[in-house]
């Protein structure tokens, strides 16, 4: 039995194929099922080459990415952050009444002070531990 998917797949004509292997009787129903799907197996290997090379030609295409310049002593960096942590970073800077932005930067900066420390840790998995440590040596 044939499978009209299979036969809308395009093959490669190029210098990649296996001598003396005729991928093209993977679709024979008098050939046994493990020697078709050998055949596929081989078929699939022989069109990788070209569809490496479209996929090159693909990433040609696409715009260079941005190279980041520094202005100055710092850069700015983006950071992802789901709802929830976003609303209880606004929520622990306004309890000490600083910006949610200068709260992640100190977040930051003490976990890159003390590299390996359970302090990272801490700051990471308890928010609300942090900002009160951190509070605490505002007031």
């Amino acid at each position: 039995m044939t499978d009209p998917a299979r036969n809308a797949v395009e093959t490669d004509e190029t210098d990649w194929r296996i001598p003396g292997v005729d991928t093209s009787r993977r679709f024979d129903p008098s050939l046994s099922d493990a020697e078709r799907g050998r055949l596929e197996s081989i078929a699939s290997v022989e069109r990788e080459p070209a569809r490496f090379a479209a996929e090159d030609e693909a990433a040609a295409r696409l715009p260079p990415r941005p190279v980041r310049r520094t202005t100055g002593a710092s850069v700015v960096l983006s950071v992802r952050v789901d709802p929830a942590q976003l609303a209880a970073l606004e929520r622990q800077a306004a309890v000490i009444g600083i910006k949610p932005t200068v709260l992640a930067r100190n977040l930051v900066r003490a976990g890159l002070s003390c590299p390996g420390s359970s302090a990272l840790v801490h700051a990471v998995d308890q928010p609300d531990a942090a900002v009160a440590e951190l509070h605490s040596l505002v007031h």
